[in-house]
């Protein structure tokens, strides 16, 4: 029974992670939640990082709203491989999961970065489905790309509204 549940976990875990890459590469933010139970909850860390972008330290997405999120950076910027998952731990008695990983990122203009993260998840009781995720970011990395998507779609923004018919640049390079 337990080995059992420990490959569940593990595959939840493996398609969790895998689920940000192909929502990138299908456009398709919903991917994100294949594995995650509906009322599942999702935290940003560490709470610094939070009150470096103005961001109240408690913040809590549910599904909808963090796919909301990915789908408005998806034009600018975009998951395209993980390159690693080290560390993974697998409790079937607390039916929790923990692993850091490093995903390559592409943006609209070509620019490529390394993103890496340390997740730590919280299963029902078959280990199928994600009910809670806490998503510990690289601080330096993630604000300086935070800050990249936002002037993408910033200039994305002004390039089709100073361009009549126009599609910008950087809408056809993430297509």
């Amino acid at each position: 029974m337990a080995a059992e549940l420990h490959a569940r976990i593990t595959t939840t875990l493996n398609e969790f992670l895998n689920g940000y890459v192909e929502a990138g590469t299908k456009s398709d933010a919903s991917l994100l939640s294949t594995v995650l139970s509906p009322t599942c909850t999702r935290e940003v860390a560490p709470a610094s990082f939070l009150t470096a972008l103005g961001m109240p330290t408690d913040l809590a997405f549910t599904n909808k709203q963090y796919e909301a999120m990915f789908a408005k950076e998806l034009p600018v910027s975009r998951p395209t491989g993980l390159e690693s998952v080290i560390n993974v731990v697998v409790d079937v008695i607390s039916k929790t999961a923990a692993a850091t990983c490093v995903y390559m990122a592409e943006f609209g203009d070509g620019v490529k970065e390394k993103m890496q993260f340390a997740w730590f998840l919280e299963l029902d009781d078959e280990g199928a489905r994600i009910t809670k995720v806490l998503e510990f970011v690289d601080t330096m990395t993630a604000a300086r790309y935070q800050k990249k998507v936002e002037e993408l779609l910033q200039a994305e923004k002004e390039g089709s509204t100073s361009k009549e018919g126009d599609v910008s640049m950087l809408g056809k390079a993430m297509q």
